[in-house]
């Protein structure tokens, strides 16, 4: 997720953030969210950046524009297994990359 939201700079487009999103190693994909990011609401709000895998049946492109927020998450969990780890942030995207605009840090007793 870290990665991820490096990724998030003015006039870049949806589908380059999602092709250049990390991918979670093979054990784990059955379980990953289709998207990385999603716009800030009740819900996955506009716009959602798909995982590659997810573009083309239910994703849309779009450009990050300075000023935008979204919600970066990921959640690990292998198959099968009852728990998991799903993290969220917020970030604003300026004109020189992104503000992280969550309070709530990665610590090692989470990043371990």
């Amino acid at each position: 997720m870290q990665r991820n939201t490096e990724l998030f700079k003015a006039g870049k487009s949806y589908r380059d953030i999602g092709t250049d999103a990390w991918q979670l190693p093979e054990s784990f994909q059955q379980n990953q969210l289709p998207g990385i990011s999603h716009g800030i609401g009740l819900c996955n709000e506009y716009p959602i950046i798909m995982n590659p895998q997810w573009f083309e049946p239910s994703g849309h492109d779009g450009e990050c524009q300075a000023g935008m927020i979204f919600c970066v998450e990921s959640y690990v969990g292998s198959a099968g297994d009852r728990e998991g780890v799903k993290l969220e942030q917020q970030i604003l995207v300026t004109d020189s990359g992104y503000v992280l605009l969550s309070d709530m840090g990665f610590g090692d007793e989470l990043v371990g």
